[in-house]
């Protein structure tokens, strides 16, 4: 619980900040994914090549958007992002928070390109919405990844 609370307040920080100045402080969440996994390895003993499988995924799918795009789609600041929540949720978790992520911040950029708040080619900060999956992921993942593998049979 302490865990929940800890990160649900520290991780308002960088969306605010990435709202303000579409600039993610490094140093912060890098510093907030080696607490997290820290965190992870001393109290849940849950650190191992999950966590090397998940540096990889978010290696794959966020390097690779910002290699093919040069920057445009996302920025390198959404990486380190993204490495930290891995740290902070695991790779279960943080798979939650990619997909729950890409939902809300597209909902929101086409929302806000409807309204005629953003133009074609604007950028829309994505770590609010990264943030918010995390959130989701966080408090809810392990019940929404039961759901889901109950599905297939699997749990």
């Amino acid at each position: 619980m302490i865990y929940d609370v800890f990160f649900t307040v520290a991780l308002l920080y960088p969306a605010y900040v990435d709202i303000r100045s579409r600039n993610i402080p490094v140093e912060y969440v890098c510093g907030l994914g080696i607490v997290g996994l820290l965190w992870r390895i001393l109290f849940y003993q849950s650190a191992g090549w999950g966590e090397i499988y998940g540096i990889c995924i978010v290696l794959f799918i966020f390097g690779g958007q910002v290699f093919f795009s040069k920057g445009k789609w996302l920025g390198i600041g959404d990486i380190y992002l993204a490495l930290a929540l891995t740290g902070i949720l695991g790779p279960r978790n943080f798979l939650v928070a990619i997909y729950f992520a890409y939902v809300i911040g597209g909902s929101i950029a086409l929302i806000a390109y409807i309204f005629g708040f953003v133009k074609k080619g604007d950028r829309v900060p994505f770590a609010p919405a990264l943030i918010l999956g995390a959130y989701i992921a966080l408090w809810f993942g392990d019940g929404i990844q039961s759901a889901i593998l109950s599905l297939y049979g699997t749990y």
